[in-house]
């Protein structure tokens, strides 16, 4: 099996043609329970995942250094994966809210001392699974 940062290197090294999938954890029951206050939803057996495709998506939105600079945010990098499941079993701010597509997606903030961490998934109720969309990094203004 891969490690998370094997799986980000071989999604940023594919072509696109082939879908892969990390999975992350199950839902442990205290964010279940805390999810279905929140949404009115039972998540239990849901996994949380990251795609290939949302792999590529945050480097290509929040991987370039300058342009991030340019908007008050910090380049992703690799390492910054790692973080996730930081952020989503300790956030400072959850938020429920939808997709373009009308699915529910969940949004998490958490502030590090160097840089604020949003991260955004999207729930599947019919695959059971909350899968990553997109996250970034925005500078602490002092």
């Amino acid at each position: 099996m891969k490690t998370l940062l094997e799986f980000i290197q071989s999604a940023l090294l594919s072509n696109g043609q082939q879908t892969l999938k990390w999975v992350m954890h199950e839902l442990e029951d205290t964010e279940v329970e805390k999810l279905k206050q929140m949404i009115g939803l039972d998540l239990q057996g849901f996994k949380r995942k990251i795609d290939t495709n949302a792999v590529r998506h945050v480097f290509k939105k929040h991987g370039n250094e300058e342009a991030e600079l340019k908007r008050g945010q910090i380049g992703i990098v690799q390492e910054d994966f790692l973080l996730i499941e930081v952020v989503v079993s300790k956030p400072d701010i959850l938020v429920i809210g939808m997709s373009k597509l009308g699915n529910r997606v969940i949004f998490y903030e958490k502030t590090f001392p160097e840089f604020r961490f949003f991260y955004v998934e999207e729930i599947r109720t019919g695959r059971k699974e909350i899968m990553m969309q997109t996250f970034y990094k925005t500078k602490i203004r002092r």
